[in-house]
């Protein structure tokens, strides 16, 4: 009897719901536009949650990079670190009794030239000269190199009263 209790009540409620007067017909365009809307907030909402996912993905992306960055230059600068210890130290001494002279490097060509003596490179600017002062007397060998004239190497002796004159020169026409 419960069973038949409910199942009137419940064809009541049905029978009430599709036979009831239809709402006004604004009351219908207000629920309407209710729900455009709620559905245009909807949309807004999940548009500005994707937003903030992207944004902090990048700066993850971001924080990353700048820790990889950050890496290489302490395994550049270890590296550095690494090359000075290991680069052999030249040690200077200085001897004011120690004579010494100068050296007057001249180049004759068109092109810069490159003066070596003694490990230690100089170049002259196309047709200038350069003054070496302070050079050590006594025998040094020198290399002369200039594009398209090849190299040569040459012994000669600094002295202390007569300056020293290394001219870079075109040999083909002398």
């Amino acid at each position: 009897m419960k069973r038949l209790g409910m199942t009137v009540g419940v064809l009541a409620v049905l029978v009430a719901v599709c036979y009831a007067a239809p709402a006004r017909a604004d009351e219908q365009d207000s629920v309407r536009k209710l729900r455009e809307d709620v559905s245009r907030l909807q949309k807004q909402l999940d548009d500005l949650q994707t937003a903030r996912e992207l944004e902090r993905q990048i700066g993850d992306r971001e924080r990353k990079a700048l820790r990889e960055r950050l890496r290489q230059i302490e395994d550049d600068l270890d590296r550095l670190r690494g090359r000075l210890n290991s680069t052999s130290r030249r040690q200077f001494s200085f001897d004011p009794s120690a004579e010494t002279g100068t050296v007057v490097l001249r180049n004759q060509l068109d092109v810069p030239a490159t003066v070596t003596i003694g490990g230690t490179s100089y170049v002259v600017p196309a047709r200038r000269t350069r003054t070496l002062n302070n050079a050590p007397v006594g025998t040094i060998r020198y290399t002369v190199t200039a594009d398209g004239f090849g190299v040569t190497v040459r012994d000669t002796t600094v002295s202390a009263n007569d300056p020293l004159t290394i001219t870079v020169f075109d040999n083909r026409f002398r």
